[in-house]
């Protein structure tokens, strides 16, 4: 999955693990709040991307840059401030006629967290289901198990306080190891190796 479709291959990956048909879903092109639901309103699924703005921005930048020669890739710096200070902060690494991005870890924990904030905050409107479930996408942090155990479910357990409507499941899919975190609704992790092919 080198280019990986938020929706459709959160779907993929949701009835792989579930050994779920797709025919058992909505159109997931006419549906949202959540993303994916099922015909029936036993499971909704609502999928968001785990992305620091920095991040978005080199993935950007990325695209942009792709096949450029450093020559190229400079003079598009001329006209872009925050593309030259990606250059001076070494994000843009050149070598010989290929050129490339480097993505700083950082934190690996708050990102997760604002985003499963907002998502609880949007559950809240969102049409409730028998199984309500939050996809978590995540790239570009450093996650495992027990850093899910230790840390991230007691953060969940705080901010499901401040909220009537919680997810029942919370699943979060490491793109860049294909292994997913489900966080099931008694707070327990189980983590699954997925093979997207």
């Amino acid at each position: 999955m080198n280019n990986f479709d938020e929706e459709n291959d959160a779907l993929d990956i949701y009835c792989k693990l579930y050994n779920l048909k797709k025919d058992f879903f909505n159109d997931i092109l006419k549906t949202e709040s959540p993303d994916i639901q099922t015909k029936n309103n036993d499971i909704g699924i609502e999928v968001t991307r785990v992305l620091k703005t920095k991040h978005g921005e080199l993935e950007f930048f990325s695209r942009l840059i792709q096949g450029k020669t450093r020559e190229q890739i400079t003079l598009l710096a001329n006209e872009n401030k925050q593309l030259q200070k990606f250059i001076r902060n070494k994000n843009i690494l050149f070598h010989g006629k290929s050129s490339g991005i480097f993505y700083g870890i950082g934190d690996n924990i708050k990102p997760i967290l604002d985003s499963i904030e907002d998502k609880l905050n949007k559950l809240q409107e969102y049409k409730k289901f028998d199984k309500n479930v939050l996809f978590l996408i995540i790239k570009f942090q450093i996650l495992d198990k027990t850093t899910i155990e230790r840390f991230i479910i007691q953060e969940i357990i705080k901010l499901e306080k401040n909220f009537e409507c919680k997810y029942d499941e919370y699943i979060i899919f490491d793109y860049l190891k294909n292994i997913l975190f489900i966080i099931d609704s008694n707070k327990q992790v189980n983590e699954v190796y997925i093979n997207l092919n």
